[in-house]
């Protein structure tokens, strides 16, 4: 996959804050759903964006590395097509991992292929393994976009 490599979303795709871009006309503009004056303006808004998404006027960026470090994961290495990365520095401040599986002595790596957008997410609840094989896997999936991506650091509890 090329870098900047964008998708059409289906509509169900969509959830509060997903973040995507719209063409109106002239250029691709950055949005968040839904948009705040949807509200004054009944269901105008979501049929606007149903038409947009049939005529091909929204795309998603899919998920890049970059934007896997802006959420405050740090590259670790590259091997072949994939990126590893470290655990944000706040992770383990703000991280319910260790409320919700019990362990309080762990490490957490992220791997990322930005061929298919397959992310990994490891964790050594151990705290003392060297190898990566060797660290549980919690997620083993794809996540098309940022969206994708936040949604499931959320639901694995390390947000």
């Amino acid at each position: 996959m090329q870098e900047n490599s964008y998708y059409t979303p289906d509509i169900q795709d969509f959830f509060s804050g997903y973040e995507y871009e719209m063409y109106n006309g002239y250029q691709w503009v950055p949005q968040v759903f839904p948009k705040p004056w949807w509200e004054d303006t009944g269901m105008r808004g979501f049929i606007s964006l149903t038409n947009s998404i049939k005529d091909e006027g929204v795309r998603t960026l899919y998920l890049t590395k970059e934007q896997i470090e802006i959420e405050g994961w740090k590259p670790k290495y590259t091997n072949k097509r994939r990126y590893w990365f470290d655990t944000n520095p706040d992770f383990y401040k703000t991280s319910k991992l260790q409320d919700y599986y019990g362990y309080h002595d762990y490490s957490v790596i992220l791997s990322f292929d930005p061929e298919d957008q397959r992310v990994i997410l490891k964790v050594d609840f151990d705290g003392g393994k060297e190898n990566i094989d060797d660290f549980d896997t919690i997620f083993d999936g794809q996540c098309k976009s940022i969206n994708e991506f936040r949604k499931t650091m959320l639901q694995l509890h390390t947000k």
